[in-house]
């Protein structure tokens, strides 16, 4: 009886916990999709790639506001802060920069000089710009808004801008700024971006006094602000309501508009939903037949040859593997890297007298399933572009044959081990990764991006990996990791020309 009532009371409560899920998911969901409906929304095609385009529901569209991203960033991270503008009466265009989100376009890799990226990002921004007269938009009015790198790049632009009414950098750093120019530029930073906030403070000391934050300088018709938003870094600040606050009212000021609208802040649902996803998938995980029998931990010797051993092979490859893969410059090293890796490591663990264990293709599907269809599409449409368009497709195929041996070896050195083990095991290689990439900038420091996405992996896919894993073997939550992996880096990190 007491078997009986644990059981019952088990499989009760994990049906309670299930609906609570999915309710908040939904709860989320709703909100999101409620925001995203405030405004009126189009998707206009233009020679440099699609732009998004906002404006007011309730009254005439005012002046245009063209809304960049940063690096390794895409419209829809812009999102928000975009349809903000609209609600409080604005015109606002989005679009992706080249190598970034859905543009096919690539990237010089020209990153060290200014006549090189920059000034290429420079002239997209003007040809966005001169691209959306065409469509009807009045362009004669217009502010600029951009964050980290797009601060330097929308302040080079805005040089050439008749119309300019006021430019807002969020998380800026450029050496473009002068005393006189921009004349309206309001600074805004993450709290614990403490860099960027001694660089907005000095921005403000050009004009006049000590650069004090939350205080608007005016010398003339130079004017300038720089603020904190609470609590954020250099992501969280794009969603603050601190950011949309005052990037409103510094550009309803600048063109003398009435305040209207109002403001709404969705960084806190869009993190609910991803947890509540990420917890959701851990459920869907655990309520998979069980198909793989109680392995033990491997002997500390093994676990640690396994780990060390692959460090100096598979960097040696990554730095003297020559050439672009698929035109795309250093994913052919970054594809070494991790096929070399995996590939050594698991050589070792046969060694040690491993065998491999037959995978359950009903997990990895399952698996796949839910990472693609459901967190990444959701993923992609509330957050950040994560949808292997274009060039990224063949990439993130490529990139698998590297990928799965990787995180097949990934899932047999932490199946069983002590939490401490897996944080070993994870450190290791995006250590060696990073590593390799300061040692040698020409070669993979364009690539350097993949590292938080390998953090943010382990931590979200990895999580729901380690309970498939436990469920249906090592061999199972490997492949599919692989996938995944493949189409994460694909995905989201910015494509240079090689």
């Amino acid at each position: 009886m007491k078997v009986f009532g644990h059981y019952f009371f088990g499989m009760w409560g994990r049906s309670a916990f299930l609906v609570l899920l999915g309710l908040l998911v939904a709860a989320c969901v709703w909100r999101l999709e409620t925001e995203r409906h405030t405004v009126h929304s189009e998707l206009l095609e233009t020679p440099q790639g699609a732009v998004s385009f906002y404006s007011p529901k309730t009254t005439d569209a005012g002046p245009l506001v063209l809304v960049t991203h940063g690096f390794a960033g895409s419209r829809q991270m812009m999102q928000y802060i975009s349809r903000d503008l609209a609600r409080a009466g604005f015109q606002v265009a989005a679009f992706d920069f080249y190598g970034h989100g859905r543009n096919a376009a690539l990237l010089s890799p020209d990153v060290t000089r200014i006549e090189g990226t920059t000034q290429q990002l420079v002239e997209q921004t003007k040809a966005v710009l001169a691209s959306l007269e065409p469509a009807g938009i009045d362009t004669g009015r217009v502010a600029v808004l951009g964050h980290s790198m797009a601060t330097d790049i929308i302040i080079r632009a805005a040089r050439d801008l008749s119309g300019l009414g006021a430019v807002v950098a969020i998380s800026m750093y450029s050496d473009a700024v002068t005393p006189l120019y921009p004349e309206r530029l309001l600074v805004i930073s993450g709290e614990w971006e403490a860099r960027l906030r001694d660089v907005g403070r000095t921005m403000v000391a050009q004009v006049g006094g000590e650069g004090v934050e939350r205080e608007t300088v005016i010398e003339g018709d130079v004017i300038r602000r720089a603020v904190y938003a609470p609590n954020t870094e250099h992501v969280a600040v794009l969603f603050a309501p601190t950011t949309m606050e005052e990037a409103r009212a510094w550009l309803l000021q600048a063109f003398s508009l009435a305040p209207q609208g109002h403001t709404i802040a969705q960084g806190p649902v869009i993190a609910l939903l991803l947890i509540g996803l990420v917890l959701l998938g851990g459920q869907l995980m655990r309520g998979l037949p069980q198909s793989a029998a109680a392995v033990p931990p491997l002997p500390m010797k093994v676990f640690l040859c396994t780990l060390l051993l692959p460090v100096v092979p598979a960097c040696a490859a990554a730095v003297l593997s020559g050439g672009a893969l698929f035109g795309l410059v250093s994913f052919q090293s970054l594809l070494w890297f991790f096929g070399v890796w995996g590939g050594v490591a698991i050589t070792v663990l046969l060694w040690s007298g491993y065998r491999l264990k037959r995978p359950d293709w009903r997990g990895i599907v399952v698996f796949a399933i839910f990472g693609f269809g459901v967190f990444a599409l959701a993923l992609d449409r509330y957050a950040a572009a994560f949808l292997p368009f274009g060039p990224r497709l063949p990439l993130m195929i490529a990139l698998t044959i590297g990928c799965l041996p990787f995180m097949i070896a990934d899932r047999l050195l932490v199946h069983g081990a002590a939490l401490w083990q897996r944080f070993v095991a994870r450190a290791v290689p995006v250590v060696a990764l990073g590593s390799c990439m300061m040692l040698f900038p020409q070669k993979m420091g364009l690539l350097f991006t993949v590292l938080p996405v390998l953090v943010l992996f382990y931590a979200v896919y990895g999580t729901m990996g380690h309970l498939l894993s436990r469920r249906q073997g090592a061999e199972t939550a490997g492949l599919a990791l692989g996938i995944v992996l493949a189409w994460s880096i694909a995905a989201s990190t910015p494509l240079f020309a090689g």
